[in-house]
């Protein structure tokens, strides 16, 4: 008895709806941050398996990821177990090898003589099948080894996520009580506030969820978004947003939550039951989401990374060509090129839907800009630094057509030109009269489509019997020009309209379709009118933009005295003052107005300048007058908001209890030196003018959507008092049981930090300050140092405090205990922020530094794998061996880790900082020493 096999794709869809019934589809099982992979991956390439392979493989029930042929496995001397069965998997193979030929048709050989291989694109991609098993199918394979994020890298995934939504330009609001979506109609994606979720994770996760809805937009990937709760077109919505954020959360490394989504399985289950195909088509839709989303990702991080090398007239020059690029409704991109020592940057641009413009330019480190056409040779004599001619030369290369006035002058000069291809002894081409039918016959014969006559050609000098049936032609083609909008092209493209590369304009051919006029007829240039207004002064023009991202620029806003400002935005919660939202800004008059901003809530930005204006030395003098006013009260509105913050803060610490000990971030860190305070019970601190006191997080929260002007804390967070070198508390750091750390709003925290085992007047009477970055690391270093230890809380702050004690203690030695970010130095341009940061502050203090020294191997980059590089890492082109090295590496960075982590443990600790204080003590001695000497060589006594 014969029984018929059934297709691929019905048996996935059949598992996939058995396991939904049963509630262990893949995208249904939750897991955390904490464990391992789950995703299915080659260990022979390190490659995750992709698409539909990805959910076949996951639904077969094993706990390990890896999966292998039986071919593979015995290259690692594994072998398959006895009796174990294989799981398909399909892929695609769109290309194939075949031998290359000469125009006689004869085979090209090599040197060796052997046949050379062309790769050639299949016209339909052909379906291949291999069976793969699981790693606990197969017997002699190593067990998986897999270290669980440790507290630094979870916070380090849960930034990547930040930095993603970020990237993406989502419009993201934190509007609703209880529910997360994405609203199609608006574009934005709405969200409780972060405090409701218990684990940051959990968040982000939600986040991303509806970020991949986000994808969906028509301007993105365009998917059918528009149908109602319930619906069966909804529910397979979800499960593209399901399946794509279950593979970000991996990748991200945030874990993932699927406990929001179970309201649709039936409706998936009869999807799929309805439609196998479903299944294929959402996993593929997922792997283009993830695409997006990580490309968003990657491609700021191209830019930010190219960003931080520009001098300031690169930058200056970047603004430029970025803002007008924006304007036409372009992004540029900014890429390093190591290769070229005369321009190693360049700028590509692309369309909203993510088409490449065949434009590039060149930007110099002095600021000179080239802009051409891709591939175009680009000589020193066609750089410019002129702002202007930058911004001139970008306008007519991107979108000429988009300049009503330039294309009014093309048209004036050929309003409808005729171009007569010459005749047939003259040209390079012969064209050829083909029918439509015959496409392909001609076509396999060698000739080609030429787009600008419309008509099938060959070369001049081809021997033509082949091509007898088909006669010589002579085409005509006129051409009417039209003055199509940027953001009209689409749709002039859809009604006929072509794009003349030499004209850089859009055209009709009327010859071959008498319609296309009446089609076209909006964009003649006799029916366009083009608006002449005043134009605005260079304060209104950016205020303009301001306005476009959200800001709220009445009173005194936008103030252009070349310094930071915050703004409120429409985004922003009742009661928010006016100069302390989420809205930031920088203006200036000087030279050529410009100015940046960005909305804090949203993560829009622009970079701005003006488009010409100029301001008389009158107007010129009198907005630096205004300007100069406005800055002397806002600072001295931040001076007086920082005193009562001040103020608060020292009267909620004369009522905090000093911390059991029993905290979690205490005993995870095993503090033993610092004395830190708990924040009281609400009853503590009654009827204060500025604080109020949550008993939790939900009840601060309620606090704070109904007092925004005041301080809210929550009772058991750790209060950590910072204070300046005067010994005033100036703000405090809390410290929330998840290890969140914030600092209240207002405060000064620039120069401020906090002394662990002494106070001020004991490091008053120590030869040598001892300067740590963070709070662990400070109570690690005094406790090992049995020294007065200041913590500057972090590495942005550790050089305002070193100048600052350096100023009050000028005969002291500084030691700046800085942190190792080792892993930094292979994977970020940027380099090591910890060392760089330490080795800045001791440089202008005079002062001495010491870092980390952990055993070998723990926090080095092993040797027999390929060294790592940023590019790799931002490329992601990195192997899983490559990957679990960096994160080796990223948990042995500062002297707590030394302490907690290393072989060395605290014993380690003394060790090094016993030896760098010893030295310096050497040092202090031998310096009056070395004084009296020279005084005496010079003539002098005592």
């Amino acid at each position: 008895m014969s029984t018929t096999k059934r297709p691929f794709h019905e048996t996935v869809a059949a598992n996939l709806v058995e396991r939904l019934e049963q509630g262990t589809a893949p995208w249904q099982q939750p897991w955390t941050d904490k464990q391992q992979p789950h995703l299915p991956y080659n260990p022979n390439n390190n490659r995750r398996y992709k698409g539909i392979n990805t959910l076949n493989l996951m639904a077969q029930g094993y706990s390990d990821p890896r999966w292998m042929t039986y071919k593979q496995a015995a290259t690692v001397d594994a072998q398959v177990q006895k009796g174990e069965k294989g799981t398909l998997v399909q892929f695609w193979k769109f290309n194939d090898e075949k031998n290359k030929t000469d125009e006689n048709g004869k085979v090209v050989k090599d040197a060796q003589g052997k046949p050379v291989k062309i790769k050639v694109k299949l016209e339909r991609p052909k379906v291949f099948y291999a069976s793969v098993f699981n790693a606990e199918q197969i017997q002699g394979l190593p067990a998986l080894v897999v270290e669980p994020p440790n507290e630094e890298q979870q916070w380090q995934n849960i930034e990547r996520a930040e930095k993603l939504l970020v990237a993406s330009g989502a419009k993201i609001n934190h509007d609703q009580a209880d529910r997360a979506f994405y609203s199609v109609a608006k574009d934005s994606i709405h969200l409780p506030e972060k405090e409701q979720f218990d684990e940051a994770g959990k968040y982000y996760a939600t986040a991303l969820h509806e970020l991949g809805h986000w994808t969906g937009h028509p301007s993105r990937l365009n998917r059918d978004l528009a149908n109602p709760f319930g619906s069966e077109a909804y529910a397979k919505e979800e499960l593209r947003a399901e399946i794509s954020s279950m593979i970000l959360g991996e990748e991200l490394g945030i874990g993932h939550d699927p406990s929001q989504h179970t309201a649709y399985v039936k409706s998936w289950v009869t999807a799929l039951k309805n439609d196998p195909l479903e299944i294929f088509r959402a996993a593929a839709d997922a792997e283009k989401i993830l695409t997006m989303l990580l490309g968003f990702e990657l491609q700021q991080e191209h830019t930010m990374t190219a960003e931080l090398e520009l001098d300031d007239d690169a930058q200056l020059s970047w603004s430029t060509v970025q803002d007008t690029a924006k304007e036409l409704g372009f992004m540029a991109v900014l890429t390093s090129n190591k290769d070229d020592l005369v321009s190693p940057y360049i700028i590509n641009y692309h369309s909203p839907d993510g088409m490449p413009a065949p434009i590039q330019s060149r930007l110099k480190p002095d600021g000179q800009v080239h802009t051409g056409l891709e591939g175009e040779t680009i000589e020193d004599k066609d750089f410019t630094l002129n702002a202007e001619q930058q911004r001139d030369t970008l306008l007519v290369a991107l979108t000429p057509y988009q300049n009503l006035k330039q294309i009014e002058e093309i048209h004036q000069q050929a309003p409808h030109q005729v171009t007569q291809a010459p005749q047939r002894d003259d040209v390079e081409k012969i064209y050829l009269d083909v029918p439509y039918k015959e496409k392909d016959q001609v076509k396999a014969l060698g000739a080609k489509w030429d787009k600008q006559t419309s008509h099938w050609c060959v070369p001049k000098g081809t021997d033509l019997t082949p091509f007898n049936q088909w006669p010589v032609t002579t085409p005509t083609t006129t051409k009417h020009y039209l003055a199509v909008p940027y953001e009209e092209r689409n749709e002039a493209k859809a009604a006929g309209a072509k794009w003349d590369k030499q004209q850089s304009a859009w055209y009709i051919n009327t010859s071959k379709d008498d319609t296309l006029l009446d089609k076209c007829r909006q964009w003649l240039p006799e029916n366009q009118q083009v608006e002449t207004t005043q134009p605005l002064d260079a304060r209104e023009e950016f205020a303009d933009k301001l306005a476009f991202l959200g800001f709220d620029v009445s009173g005194e806003h936008p103030i252009m005295d070349g310094k930071k400002h915050r703004c409120r935005v429409d985004t922003d919660k009742v009661g928010v003052s006016h100069n302390s939202g989420a809205g930031m800004y920088v203006g200036s008059l000087d030279g050529h107005p410009w100015g940046y901003a960005i909305n804090n809530k949203t993560g829009e930005e622009t970079k701005w300048k003006a488009k010409g204006y100029n301001l008389s030395p009158a107007e010129k003098a009198k907005y630096q007058a205004i300007a100069a006013q406005k800055q002397q009260e806002l600072q001295e509105a931040k001076t007086k908001e920082q005193s009562k913050v001040a103020n608060a803060i020292t009267r909620l610490v004369a009522v905090c209890t000093q911390a059991t000990g029993n905290e979690k971030y205490i005993t995870d860190k095993q503090l033993t030196t610092a004395k830190l305070l708990c924040v009281p019970p609400p009853n503590s601190l009654p009827n204060d003018p500025d604080i109020l006191i949550g008993e939790n997080w939900k009840a601060s929260k309620a606090l704070r959507e109904a007092n925004p002007d005041k301080l809210i804390f929550t009772t058991g967070e750790l209060l950590v008092p910072a204070m300046d070198e005067k010994g005033n508390i100036r703000t405090a750091q809390t410290i929330q049981a998840n290890g969140t750390k914030m600092f209240p709003r207002g405060g000064q925290k620039t120069g401020t930090f906090h002394i662990v085992g002494g106070e001020l007047e004991d490091i008053a009477r120590v030869s040598t300050l001892i300067i740590a970055e963070g709070l662990a690391t400070a109570d690690t270093i005094a406790e090992a140092s049995k020294h007065p230890v200041i913590s500057a809380f972090d590495a942005g702050n550790v050089i305002e405090v070193a100048k600052e004690l350096h100023d009050k203690f000028p005969d002291k030695t500084l030691l700046i205990c800085g942190d190792d970010d080792a892993h930094l130095s292979l994977t970020e341009f940027k380099g090591n922020v910890g060392r760089n940061k330490a080795a800045q502050a001791a440089e202008l203090t005079g002062g001495k530094t010491v870092f980390p020294i952990f055993a070998p191997g723990e926090q080095n980059y092993p040797s027999h794998i390929p060294p790592m590089t940023p590019e790799k890492w931002r490329n992601n082109e990195v192997t899983d061996e490559e990957r679990s090295a960096i994160n080796g590496m990223k948990r042995f960075t500062d002297f707590n880790d030394l302490k907690l982590k290393s072989k060395f443990g605290i014993e380690g600790v003394k060790r090094q900082l016993s030896a760098a204080l010893h030295k310096i003590k050497e040092q202090q001695q031998e310096a009056p020493v070395q004084a009296k000497t020279q005084q005496k060589s010079h003539g002098f006594t005592r």
